[in-house]
């Protein structure tokens, strides 16, 4: 009787033994895991956060381009391109957006009280420019704000 205790005893031990290994192997694996999620959540944010500086440094070249020579690009109180020089300020953009193939934009145009399809007129000027530079239609979306500022169209960052 008392070898029937000892053998019980031995494999109730070394079950006891096996238990406790896979408890600490899996408490290991599930340590590891939180690492892996805490450093991947880092880098996404960390990438989210260069994405978003990419995106505004962009959105400012692009704005540059209409915020100096306005009044050059269109003709006065018209949604017509003013000379032949304005093809040199639109392949700015151009390039810009074909640099950046997975870049969408809205072009938007503002206007104040008169002239009420004037910056609608101006932003699908635009848009129909880089459309026929072969950017994809569906990268550029257009639209109108009623706003006082000081540059009547504006470019933004979609995505």
């Amino acid at each position: 009787m008392t070898l029937n205790k000892v053998n019980i005893f031995k494999t109730l031990w070394a079950t006891i033994v096996i238990l406790w290994t896979q408890a600490c192997s899996l408490h290991e694996n599930l340590s590891n895991t939180n690492k892996n999620s805490n450093l991947t959540e880092k880098k996404e944010n960390t990438t989210s956060l260069n994405t978003k500086k990419q995106h505004r440094e962009i959105e400012r070249q692009m704005n540059e381009i209409f915020e100096y020579g306005q009044k050059e690009i269109f003709k006065n109180h018209k949604n017509t391109f003013s000379n032949k020089n304005v093809e040199d300020e639109l392949d700015k953009l151009y390039a810009i957006v074909e640099k950046n193939s997975w870049l969408k934009i809205n072009v938007i145009g503002y206007y104040g009280w008169r002239y009420s399809n004037l910056p609608i007129e101006r932003a699908e000027k635009i848009k129909e420019y880089l459309v026929n530079k072969w950017i994809n239609a569906e990268r550029i979306k257009t639209e109108w704000w009623k706003e006082r500022i000081a540059q009547a169209i504006k470019i933004e960052v979609l995505n």
